[in-house]
């Protein structure tokens, strides 16, 4: 997991996205050109801020620890001690694997 130091505030979300490589079956690496036409990114939850919604129980819907496809042109890159993560808003996350 990460060494993320600090709170996530009202609806919004941190995460550290999930690189897909793209290998073809000759050994070339593709990844960058894949990318390059996804709306929709694979992140890893790192920390939910406290307005997130909750379940019945009163624990949060969003875990850290959860992975998640999100909407990666409504994210905002931020970069925390050499470790590059995105904040997004609650309401940007499409999917919630696992669950």
């Amino acid at each position: 997991m990460s060494s993320f130091k600090g709170q996530a505030v009202n609806y919004n979300v941190v995460v550290q996205q999930i690189e897909n490589k793209q290998v073809t079956e000759s050994g070339f690496d593709i990844s960058n050109e894949v990318d390059k036409n996804q709306k929709f990114k694979k992140g890893l939850v790192i920390n939910v801020g406290l307005g997130c919604p909750r379940d019945d129980n009163g624990d949060y819907v969003l875990k850290s620890g959860d992975e998640i496809l999100y909407d990666d042109y409504r994210a905002s890159p931020v970069t925390l001690d050499a470790i590059k993560y995105s904040v997004i808003l609650f309401q940007d996350i499409t999917l919630i694997f696992g669950k």
